[in-house]
């Protein structure tokens, strides 16, 4: 990131290299709309490419641009409120999550895979919004708390305690679902 602030023109596209898989993944697990988190992670890249003079290496460049993505998520949602028609409702598969399930020699197991991690991605997606984002940053993109903690501007015991209550939550929900 210091070397794209001083102009070095490849910095920018090894960023892009390096950080645009994880913005659509984190953008899709918000608005669980493949083309939706596409459009918006291109947005976040453009607003990376404009905030690169007050970018601070304070933290970690991942954090900030996450935290870009994130706000690019709610400017997104609050315009949907304001324009409602202007929007159609999304629901394309989830390839992203797809690739969890991994290639499976046998294809009842992976019949069986996809059907469990659809039962935690139901789980999941149950979860009031402030659980589910830190589930989703601790668990599929392993972030630690301080990380989530500047994301999120939210001190680690707090989300120590919102984890523990999440991960109650989902097994009671799996228990319930076997």
């Amino acid at each position: 990131m210091l070397l794209f602030q001083q102009g070095w023109r490849g910095a920018f596209d090894e960023l892009v290299h390096r950080f645009k898989d994880s913005i659509v993944q984190f953008v899709y697990h918000l608005v669980r709309d493949g083309n939706l988190a596409q459009d918006i992670a291109q947005e976040t890249l453009i607003a990376v490419y404009r905030s690169r003079e007050t970018y601070q290496p304070v933290g970690l460049v991942r954090t900030w641009i996450l935290a870009i993505a994130r706000n690019q998520v709610y400017t997104h949602l609050r315009s949907r409120e304001r324009h409602p028609d202007h929007f159609a409702p999304g629901g394309d598969d989830d390839p992203i999550l797809e690739g969890l399930v991994g290639d499976s020699p046998v294809p009842s197991e992976k019949a069986s895979m996809a059907e469990q991690l659809e039962r935690v991605r139901s789980a999941i997606d149950e979860l009031p919004h402030i659980y589910r984002e830190i589930v989703y940053l601790r668990v599929f993109k392993e972030l630690s708390y301080r990380e989530i903690g500047d994301l999120l501007k939210v001190g680690e015991s707090t989300l120590r305690t919102r984890m523990e209550f999440s991960l109650k939550y989902l097994r009671q929900k799996m228990k319930s679902r076997q």
